[in-house]
């Protein structure tokens, strides 16, 4: 069986052959991954990118059987180890815009760790993750995602309950219990979970308060969003609630308004405006007024989950947890507002929806 290749994705999927019995799994995945040395192969290995029989394999010296299958996943994170191989320890790689391993002191845990704990018992736990981490293990790779740091931490599982996406700062849930775990998931089916955005978005919207209801990848998708602050015709500070939970909503919706968040490198005005939101979740408005000069971009991601409200697991009581606007992006949104009125634009506030009003 030969080698399937997804361009995009980069994910190779063979299954061993007669001539390639005896040889070690780097060997193997060297001769039939075109792109793999053998010393690259070793570090998609180390990574957790190498699946055999659907089961993550990380051993360079095993050997295969006629017809197992092989499934390799490569991206990012192989290019990023070449500079930083001991991708074991986060604090050795760069997982920010600059090059950094700091997302701001706002958000810092113990010894260093790109999470803050914002809320905790006996059966779960909240945390501010950093922008630039991934929430859990992906096909790529096994390491350095806030999952695993906490299972470290605490000294047994933690169970995932919603995912943030990587470049997106904020908080994030997760279940120390399998009975919590089951709880708090059928709560996200039920949409009893309560999820709330802060994010900044090109141009000045028209509305003060803008419901969207937009298949994301086929599926249902529905948000609301209202105005916090707009900074002349430059930005406008938004937030935003969750009524489902597609992968890349708020970006997709965002972007589907003509007003894609700031510092978005897949939905920004980059990408081609010929398709509707509805038919890719690459498919995109363009900006309603452009994008930003260089100089005026925001760090990172302009997304950051505010607020989260959750039944507890044990009782159902009303669980409410905020986070503030990160340092990096406040900084930021403060001198595009010194901007603004230095060219005489007005940044117009607008009532918080949280205030009811």
């Amino acid at each position: 069986m030969s080698s399937r290749t997804s361009s995009r994705a980069r994910n190779h999927r063979f299954r061993v052959e007669e001539q390639d019995v005896g040889l070690r799994l780097d060997q193997l995945l060297a001769r039939r991954v075109p792109e793999l040395s053998r010393g690259m192969a070793r570090r998609v290995l180390e990574l957790g990118g190498v699946f055999v029989d659907r089961k993550r394999v990380k051993v360079a010296r095993r050997q295969l059987r006629v017809a197992q299958l092989v499934e390799v996943h490569l991206g990012a994170l192989l290019e990023q180890s070449a500079a930083a191989p001991n991708l074991s320890n986060p604090s050795n790689q760069s997982n920010y815009p600059d090059g950094s391993n700091q997302p701001g002191n706002a958000r810092e845990g113990a010894a260093g760790e790109p999470f803050v704990v914002r809320w905790e018992d006996d059966d779960v736990i909240v945390v501010d993750k950093a922008a630039g981490i991934l929430s859990a293990p992906t096909p790529e790779s096994d390491r350095s995602n806030l999952q695993r740091w906490l299972t470290e931490r605490l000294g047994r599982p933690v169970h995932l309950v919603h995912r943030l996406d990587r470049p997106t700062s904020g908080l994030i849930l997760f279940a120390k219990t399998p009975r919590a775990a089951a709880h708090l998931g059928q709560a996200l089916q039920q949409r009893l979970l309560s999820r709330e955005y802060l994010l900044a978005v090109s141009g000045a919207v028209s509305f003060e308060q803008q419901e969207v209801s937009a298949p994301v990848r086929g599926k249902e998708a529905r948000s609301t969003f209202w105005v916090v602050e707009r900074r002349g015709q430059m930005a406008t500070l938004l937030r935003a609630r969750l009524a489902t939970g597609r992968t890349h909503q708020l970006r997709v919706h965002a972007a589907h308004l003509g007003h894609p968040v700031l510092g978005d490198l897949r939905y920004g005005p980059r990408v081609s405006a010929s398709a509707s939101a509805s038919a890719s979740p690459r498919a995109v408005a363009p900006a309603a007024s452009g994008p930003l000069d260089a100089s005026l971009r925001p760090p990172r991601l302009a997304l950051h989950a505010a607020r989260l409200a959750f039944p507890h697991p044990a009782g159902g009581r009303a669980v409410e947890v905020e986070s503030p606007w990160p340092d990096e992006l406040a900084t930021w949104w403060a001198a595009l507002g010194a901007l603004s009125t230095s060219r005489g634009l007005r940044s117009d506030p607008a009532p918080d929806p949280s205030s009811g009003s």
